[in-house]
């Protein structure tokens, strides 16, 4: 997949600030910062104005080691926009960084802090030469749960990282622990603190002259050594013919010094450049263009640089605290202290109307250029939820079909609930993120909360596309109820309200038409809906088409075509890495990993999952976690329990850190499946015991709780239990009859034959069975026979089937060799015969010599005289032979026989002579 960086990166935040000319070397501290380049952590906390990202950035000039810096901002507590941002700092040391992390950000949910804190240290684990990462303004994260996320990355630091927190107080870490252990650098107000002769040098270097002792005393003493207030005393010195006088002429606390010295700056600009300056303090980093918007400059075409252009040019030479963010010089910010005082006159100067203008020409402008959230941040400011409502709705299509649900999520929690409450275009939204992010449970009221506010509005034309996805959403319900005939009628009706330019939803319309063909028995018409929406659509956006390959894998495995499944997952995959949409990209693994795992093929299945496993949990992703299911089952039928029972614990851990009810219910249902094809019955039972069907479809895409529940009961055998299971069982194949789900039909089918064979109903057992396997046939299902166990087997083997049916069983008889879970009864003397048989043939009772050289020949259709003339012996003793082999291979002919023994491997299928496999 491309490894791109997200669009709305803003670069200067990753610019470590250039150390201006006339800086004082703080060599001691610079000492102290190198010494400390074997620990973990350096952290260096004061208040604002101490110099504490120029000791830092002056610091890296001096050493010989690459380094990372991110200046922080409030934007940057969501996790999300944090790791980011992480991930596009550390670029600049190594050109791919973090695999596992932008993994996890390709995804429509992030796991738990700490679990990201693990998937950081592992990443940066990957990095053998040791480097600086910056984090400056750590402060201004604020309550947020990147700080438990370092915790667990300091808790096991990788070898070559060094780490340095630049912030105003004591971060929320465990640094009392990483002090006391000696793996922390601690730098703090006093340290930073200018001494008498550093104040001395940076006067006189300003004044170009020498000063008066008691002068520069004067001031060192009025400002306690503090770096900013000793920059603005010499920016207001510049205005005054006496120095000396000057800095004696100022006394008092802290707060009046900076009134003082700022009203001595101001004093002496221009009125254009002090509007201004007010103006653009609105802007935590500007650049000339961004400070024209706010400005309201327009530009002059006559002239070679824009008025704006001049304005930061001469304000970055004027030395008035502001800092060059990037080595082109084109982004600047003010110092913060210096940006606080200027925040202040512009209230004092300005009316609130006014300011808020400002904020809303900032929040056009950055919106522009794609910097939605700071754009988003601004009109918060300003108080303007119209303008933040119309943003939201401007950018949806381009967050839709980007994938982006995080940062569209994070986006419209800005908007205050009661004005999304009161908007249907938003409920929308908002129901089509929790869709996403798999919050079920609030989807319908925020539907219905729609349809109450549409009540009695016409489906204008304005309106349309929210009646349009309405009626999708009316579509889900009535499919979950079974009810296809209704949901047919709603889905076609969003279908032909929703407009193309809507083509997300649009598509998810065609989603629910075709899967509702399915569900009333038009299987073919719903497939064949979707491929000429394929075709007449071929130029759609990538995202348009997505929703319709997602609809074919949906009908494809309720009809159980794998091969078909398998393809179309394969064209997801291509079309997500082409059009760089990672959440697609992991469907199509999963579409086409559980095709795989059904059809036997094992190690191309765990392949293709573990391409979704590998990159790390994405705690609710559904994908995730119907990968992990039929990941777990590959390995389990691989002979790894150990790793299957590991894969789904880990995903129970995440979701109850993310407390995700919907998700952890469905995975304690997958382990209640694994614990008993494991043979862990009491905690099969112990799930069961809490069980209660869920009102969702029965027919989910990866799994059937109520078919799990059944199986545990037949699994318990007691004639209650087995009552139980039958009756169940029954039910849902009339269920699954009715909405034409051929794939939990053969399962259902199956099961039921296990329960009647339980019941001594052998004649039951085999009808039923003998369904299943007409319809699993032409599917190519493997895996969901052999999971069943030994009692599968041995059904299997007594079936009277024809030819090519016969030879479809040798295959699923064949899987049982290297594959054979301990499942229903398996602590039986009888089962752990038969497991020990098949680990050495296909058969329940292996041939001999003999009876394999008998079946080469029959397959080279020899009569019994051939056969005994070939080998020697009589006719009786072929035919005595023969029927031993019919017995062991379960069939009544010589043609049955040779089909059985090609299907299960042990009969090479070949036009030459007959070999036997041994």
């Amino acid at each position: 997949m491309p490894d791109r960086e997200p669009i709305f990166i803003l670069r200067t935040k990753l610019y470590r600030p250039p150390v201006a000319d006339d800086v004082v070397c703080r060599q001691a501290l610079h000492d102290r910062l190198t010494a400390g380049l074997d620990r973990p952590l350096a952290l260096i906390s004061a208040p604002a104005g101490y110099g504490k990202s120029t000791l830092v950035s002056h610091w890296l000039e001096s050493i010989d080691h690459p380094s990372a810096w991110l200046s922080l901002d409030e934007s940057d507590s969501d996790p999300v926009v944090f790791l980011q941002y992480l991930v596009a700092a550390l670029r600049s040391i190594v050109p791919k960084p973090c695999p596992g992390i932008v993994s996890l950000l390709e995804s429509t949910e992030l796991p738990s802090a700490a679990a990201l804190g693990a998937c950081l240290a592992n990443d940066l684990a990957g990095i053998s030469e040791s480097f600086v990462l910056v984090l400056d303004d750590y402060h201004r994260l604020g309550a947020s749960p990147v700080h438990e996320l370092f915790t667990t990355l300091l808790d096991h630091p990788p070898r070559a990282l060094h780490l340095v927190l630049v912030t105003r107080r004591n971060p929320p870490l465990p640094i009392a622990s990483l002090g006391a252990q000696g793996r922390m650098t601690d730098v703090r107000l006093r340290d930073l603190e200018f001494t008498q002769r550093e104040t001395t040098a940076l006067l006189e270097q300003a004044a170009g002259k020498g000063l008066d002792h008691d002068a520069v005393v004067h001031v060192h003493t009025c400002t306690e050594g503090w770096p900013v207030e000793l920059r603005m005393a010499i920016l207001a010195m510049r205005y005054h013919d006496d120095a000396n006088a000057f800095l004696q002429s100022f006394d008092g606390n802290s707060h009046q010094v900076q009134e003082y010295l700022m009203a001595e700056v101001m004093e002496h600009e221009d009125p254009v450049m002090r509007d201004r300056l007010c103006k653009i303090a609105i802007l935590d980093r500007f650049s000339a263009p961004l400070c024209a918007a706010v400005c309201d400059v327009a530009a002059d075409p006559d002239a070679d640089r824009s008025p704006e252009d001049l304005f930061v040019t001469m304000l970055e030479r004027s030395g008035l605290l502001c800092i060059a963010l990037d080595g082109s010089r084109e982004w600047f910010r003010f110092h913060h202290l210096f940006q606080e005082l200027l925040r202040q006159q512009l209230v004092k100067r300005f009316a609130s109307d006014s300011i808020a203008a400002l904020h809303g020409r900032a929040a056009a402008w950055l919106e522009a250029g794609g910097f939605l959230e700071e754009a988003t941040q601004h009109l918060v400011a300003a108080g303007n939820v119209s303008a933040m409502r119309t943003l939201i709705l401007r950018n949806r299509r381009m967050l839709y079909q980007t994938e982006q649900w995080l940062r569209f999520d994070a986006l419209l929690n800005n908007l205050p609930l009661a004005v999304v409450n009161e908007d249907a275009d938003l409920l929308m939204i908002k129901a089509w993120i929790d869709i996403i992010r798999q919050r079920h449970t609030e989807i319908w009221a925020l539907v219905a909360r729609a349809e109450t506010l549409l009540a009695h509005q016409p489906c204008a034309d304005d309106m349309a596309h929210v009646f349009g996805q309405i009626d999708i959403f009316k579509s889900w319900r009535d499919y979950a109820s079974a009810d296809g005939a209704a949901a047919l009628a709603c889905a076609e009706s969003a279908v032909t309200r929703l407009p193309m330019s809507f083509d997300i939803e649009k598509g998810y319309a065609k989603v629910m038409v075709s899967v509702s063909l399915q569900m009333v028995g038009r299987e073919a018409e719903g497939l064949q809906y979707i491929y000429d929406a394929l075709e007449k659509d071929r130029h759609a956006h990538p995202s348009y088409r997505v929703r319709l390959l997602e609809a074919l894998g949906f009908v494809l495995w309720m009809g159980g075509d794998l091969v078909g499944l398998r393809d179309a997952g394969a064209a997801m995959i291509r079309l997500g890495e082409k059009a760089s949409l990672p959440v697609t990209v992991y469907n199509g693994h999963y579409q086409m990993g559980k095709a795989l795992y059904a059809l036997g093929e094992l190690e191309e299945a765990r392949k293709i999952l573990s391409a979704v496993i590998k990159p790390g949990y994405r705690a609710t992703d559904r994908f995730l976690i119907r990968s992990t299911y039929f990941l777990a089952l590959t390995y389990e039928a691989l002979g790894e329990s150990e790793r299957a029972s590991g894969l789904l614990d880990t995903m129970v851990a995440h979701l109850l850190d993310d407390s995700n009810s919907f998700s952890l219910a469905m995975v304690k249902a997958f382990q209640a499946e694994l614990a008993l094809r494991q043979g862990r019955q009491a905690d099969a039972e112990a799930w069961l015991a809490t069980f209660t069907p869920s009102p969702a479809p029965r027919g989910d895409v990866s799994s059937n709780d109520e078919l799990t529940a059944a199986w545990i009961l037949l699994s318990k055998g007691t004639p209650v239990a087995l009552k139980e299971a039958g009756s169940q069982i029954a039910e849902l194949t009339v269920y699954f009859e009715k909405i034409h789900n051929t794939r939990f039909l053969i399962e259902a089918l199956a099961l039921r034959a296990l329960v009647y064979e339980a019941q001594e109903k052998m004649a039951r057992a085999n009808t039923c069975l003998e369904q299943a396997i007409a319809m699993a046939h032409p599917r190519g299902f493997i895996r969901l026979f052999v999971d069943m166990g030994p009692a599968m087997s041995r059904l299997l083997n007594r079936l009277a089937l024809g030819e090519e049916a016969l030879g479809y069983v040798g295959k699923i008889q064949a899987a049982f060799r290297g594959s054979l879970p301990a499942v229903a009864g398996a602590s039986t003397p009888d089962a752990l015969d038969v497991t020990r048989a098949l680990e050495t043939s296909a058969l329940l009772d292996p041939m001999t010599k003999r009876e394999q050289e008998i079946l080469a020949l029959l397959a080279m259709k020899l009569t019994n005289q051939e056969i005994a003339s070939r080998l020697y012996i009589s006719t009786g003793t072929v035919k005595r032979h023969t029927n031993s082999l019919y017995s062991k291979l379960g069939v009544h002919g010589r043609r049955d026989a040779v089909a059985k023994a090609t299907g299960l491997g042990i009969l090479e299928r070949t036009h030459q002579p007959i070999t036997i496999k041994e």
